[in-house]
């Protein structure tokens, strides 16, 4: 398997594992104010259930609710579809033996490795183009 490859799923395996690791959503935006934004569990009701948003590098910033409502709309049930999809297209278009995706070898036309899916994955786990 090449670097390239295993950079990849290392990287969605990476995402997977903090979102199997939150607290499961549907998260919900349940308070917005000038000092920061609040976020809970959707079946929660309590205050205490509810995550504080507006703290970045160790500092309470502005928070207008965008934080928040990304937080939600983020939920870690829709990480882990997404990371899930990603391993199962990555194994689908993943190099083979004579260095050509699987998948475009298997349509009758080879595509060196890295095919254009495999170069979206790289693109969106931030691996540098420089390693394509």
């Amino acid at each position: 398997m090449s670097t390239l490859h295993k950079r990849i799923e290392t990287a969605v395996k990476l995402r997977l594992a903090v979102a199997q690791a939150a607290t499961p959503g549907p998260w919900r935006v349940c308070a917005e104010g000038s000092e920061g934004s609040r976020v809970a569990p959707a079946t929660g009701t309590k205050r205490e259930q509810s995550r504080f948003i507006g703290i970045a590098n160790g500092r309470v910033q502005p928070e207008d609710g965008r934080n928040a409502r990304h937080i939600a709309a983020n939920d870690p049930a829709r990480i882990i579809r997404d990371c899930t999809e990603d391993l199962f297209l990555l194994d689908l278009h993943s190099p083979g033996t004579d260095g050509c995706c699987k998948v475009d070898r298997a349509a009758a036309y080879a595509v060196v490795w890295p095919c254009t899916v495999a170069l979206s994955l790289a693109r969106r786990y931030d691996i540098p183009q420089e390693d394509f």
